[in-house]
C-alpha cells in the first residue's frame, strides 16, 4: 500500500446543518451525495464507512452481537433515504456538491482537502468512527517482462515508497505509508479515534457480500427504498 486516505465529510462553509458524525446524515432535511457501488469503487468506500461506524457504534453502546449488525443496517439504510443523487464516480459527486447540490457529500479526504486549501467554500468533516482506504501499486510481471521494463517498474514502485514521492502525495492529502514521512506529517491529518480496515470487518470477500451482494445490506436498502417511492 503506498498511501492511505479516509472516508470523510464535507460540508458548506460554517456547516449550516450541524453535521458532525454519521447519525447526523440520517436526520429528516439532510440532503447527502456519494456515487453508486455499481458504478464507482470509492463508493463502495463511502458504503463501508457508514456500515462499519455503524458496527463500531452499536459495540460503543453495548449491544449484542446481534443487535450490532442491526443498527449498522438501519444506519446504512437510514443515511440511504436522505441520499439526493448517486454519481457514476466520486470525481462527479463532488463536481455536483461544486454545483450547490445536497449538505453533505461522503467521499475520500484526499478529494476533499485540496479543493479546501484551494479556496473552495466548504469544510472538512473526519467522522471518529472511519475505514481506512488503502491504495496499493504492484508491478504487472506480464506486463513488466513482455516490455523489458521490470528494472525501470520496480525502480519507480521503490521510489513512490520514498521519502520525495510520499511527501509529494501527502501534500495533496494522501496520507504517507512511509514512517518517517507519516511522522512528519502527523500534524496534518487528523487521526480517527475509532478507526477501522477491510480486514477487520472480514476482508473483501465478506464485505461485498453483506453489502453489495444480491442479499447484501446496501441492496436491500435501495431496493426498500425504491419500492416505497
Amino acid at each position: 500500500m503506498v498511501t492511505t486516505s479516509v472516508v470523510a465529510l464535507g460540508v458548506r462553509k460554517g456547516n449550516p446543518k450541524g453535521i458532525k458524525n454519521w447519525e447526523d446524515l440520517a436526520k429528516p432535511g439532510v440532503e447527502v451525495l456519494y456515487p453508486s457501488p455499481k458504478t464507482s469503487g470509492g463508493a463502495m468506500w463511502d458504503v463501508i464507512a457508514i456500515y462499519g461506524a455503524g458496527l463500531k457504534l452499536g459495540k460503543q453502546r453495548g449491544l449484542s452481537d446481534s443487535a450490532t449488525e442491526q443498527y449498522a443496517n438501519d444506519l446504512l439504510k437510514r443515511v440511504q433515504r436522505n441520499v439526493k443523487v448517486m454519481d457514476k464516480s466520486g470525481r462527479e459527486s463532488v463536481t455536483t456538491f461544486e454545483r450547490g447540490v445536497g449538505d453533505v457529500i461522503v467521499t475520500y479526504e484526499n478529494e476533499l482537502a485540496p479543493r479546501i486549501t484551494q479556496g473552495r467554500p466548504y469544510e472538512l468533516i473526519i467522522p471518529a468512527e472511519t475505514v481506512l482506504i488503502e491504495n496499493p501499486i504492484a508491478v504487472v510481471d506480464r506486463n513488466a517482462d513482455r516490455h523489458r521494463v521490470r528494472d525501470l517498474a520496480d525502480a519507480f514502485v521503490s521510489y513512490l515508497y520514498g521519502d520525495d514521492a510520499q511527501r509529494a502525495f501527502a501534500e495533496f492529502a494522501f496520507r504517507p505509508t512511509n514512517e518517517s514521512t507519516a511522522k512528519a506529517f502527523a500534524a496534518t491529518f487528523v487521526q480517527p479515534t475509532a478507526l477501522f480496515t477491510i480486514a477487520e470487518l472480514g476482508g473483501w470477500g465478506k464485505v461485498f457480500s453483506t453489502l453489495f451482494g444480491q442479499e447484501g445490506s446496501w441492496t436491500k436498502a435501495v431496493e426498500e427504498l425504491a419500492r416505497a417511492q
